[in-house]
């Protein structure tokens, strides 16, 4: 009996560090070998701020603001993606994510970084409707920051038998904003403005689909 309370203590464990991994402002995550196949990311709002279809006025709506970087460290694209409550979202890292990039190079691997953030509103003052995403205008680390999105990824990594890849999953896992000067989110906002203005069109990523993808071979 000792042993049996033992482990399901230990279950329950990690269970709660695996969701307080995910459930987070700041989510990092990766996808690799791309000159192989696709990799995707998942995203959907857990509903923390309320919120539910057919969510009036956009209650409970968060904005997935997302930033690829290649190896170098290069940030490649920029987006953000309006989440509503328990809906479910996808990016593909090969047709969204590297289709459009900034530098000359298609990198082969990626690390994914999204911030959770309040949409901005359109309609009246009277009437606001919480539907404006902009990753350059996500609020500040301090000031309406949501935490309430949920990502997912899966990549291929080599398989046992030689020259093939299989899809793994990559759970994106809560990070820190850096106290640096300039501090990680205001880099963030600032060289994505750099590729919205700059780019002439390249490095801004295309918009989140409805529905989940995986990763497969192409």
């Amino acid at each position: 009996m000792h042993k049996q309370i033992t482990l399901v203590f230990a279950t329950l464990a990690l269970s709660t560090i695996a969701f307080a991994q995910q459930d987070g402002t700041f989510q990092i995550g990766y996808a690799a070998n791309l000159n192989i196949g696709d990799s995707v990311v998942n995203i959907s709002n857990d509903g923390a701020f309320g919120g539910f279809y057919p969510n009036p006025g956009g209650v409970g709506n968060t904005c997935a603001n997302v930033y690829a970087f290649d190896s170098s460290e290069e940030m490649v694209a920029c987006c953000a993606c309006l989440v509503t409550p328990n809906a479910l979202v996808s990016l593909s890292a090969k047709n969204d994510l590297i289709n459009n990039v900034l530098t000359p190079a298609i990198p082969t691997s990626i690390v994914i970084k999204i911030v959770g953030s309040e949409p901005g509103t359109s309609g009246t003052a009277a009437v606001p409707v919480f539907n404006l995403c902009n990753p350059i205008t996500v609020g500040g680390p301090t000031s309406g920051l949501s935490t309430s999105l949920l990502a997912w990824g899966v990549t291929l990594e080599p398989s046992q038998t030689a020259g093939t890849y299989g899809p793994v999953n990559v759970p994106f896992i809560n990070a820190s904003f850096s106290r640096a000067i300039p501090d990680e989110f205001s880099a963030l906002e600032s060289v994505c403005q750099f590729v919205q203005t700059e780019g002439t069109g390249f490095g801004v990523c295309k918009s989140c689909a409805l529905g989940a993808l995986s990763g497969t071979k192409q």
